[in-house]
């Protein structure tokens, strides 16, 4: 797994720090977007939202055999993750308070989105950058849902900006800090575990959430968008695990991450 460097990122930041920064501003543009270009925010939400879908998928698929090896009850750790996530999605879906229901359930969505960040670049630089990217473009469609469902509700428009950029968006740095605070303390194991649990959150936002927002999309170009997305990842990771040496990794639990490392 790798090592994160708090002296690799933009501004002396860990780059997962970075990443999440970028994607609560991608949320905050997809937020202010759709409040002024409604029709053209729309027509792109699909297509995106199949890009990100692949990228996700593809990042989860690659990162799950690393926490599988790392600690035995990782694939609980995943599934764990992954209907954490379910029982948010499911509870904003309620008939009955959607918009409160919505909020609470984004915001804790988004907060575990931040805590990916962490937990990915923990992997490797290629898992951080491919996640990121999958998780920063799904931002942007977060935003925007959160902000429809606001107003929808007769919220209005400046109360649903500023609940949507603090669901959306302020939550997802939250996250990533919360998670690097904790990083330096945890055994690889536990940190196996924790992976296991942001493949199962990735999965489950790749396969199931956002193919749900494919829309209007037509057969063939969500198809070609999923796959493309899911195929990019799947590659960039393959063509970086081949041309770096594991045989130092251990994943007997003992250690903390950063002790076993020679690459």
């Amino acid at each position: 797994m790798g090592q994160l460097d708090a002296s690799a990122g933009l501004f002396g930041w860990p780059p997962a720090l970075v990443a999440s920064v970028l994607a609560a501003a991608v949320a905050s543009i997809g937020i202010v977007f759709v409040g002024t270009r409604p029709e053209l925010a729309q027509r792109l939400r699909p297509t995106l939202a199949a890009l990100a879908a692949g990228i996700l998928l593809g990042t989860a698929i690659f990162i799950l055999p690393e926490a599988f090896a790392g600690h035995e009850l990782a694939p609980l750790a995943t599934l764990a993750g992954f209907f954490t996530l379910f029982v948010f999605g499911r509870f904003a879906r309620r008939p009955e308070g959607r918009a409160f229901a919505a909020f609470f359930a984004i915001a804790a969505h988004s907060t575990i989105d931040g805590m990916e960040y962490g937990l990915l670049f923990a992997t490797s630089p290629t898992a951080g950058i491919l996640g990121s990217i999958g998780l920063i473009i799904h931002e942007f469609s977060e935003g925007i849902v959160l902000f429809l469902i606001l107003r929808g509700a007769r919220v209005s428009t400046p109360l649903a900006a500023t609940l949507a950029l603090f669901g959306a968006a302020v939550t997802t740095p939250v996250g990533t800090i919360a998670t690097l605070t904790l990083l330096s303390d945890i055994t690889s194991g536990e940190l196996s575990l924790a992976l296991g649990f942001a493949a199962g959150a990735l999965l489950f936002v790749g396969a199931s959430q956002l193919p749900e927002e494919f829309g209007d999309l037509d057969f063939r170009s969500s198809v070609f968008a999923y796959a493309t997305g899911a195929v990019f990842a799947i590659l960039m990771m393959w063509t970086t695990h081949m041309n770096h040496d594991h045989g130092g990794h251990d994943h007997d639990g003992d250690h903390k991450p950063g002790e076993h490392r020679d690459h």
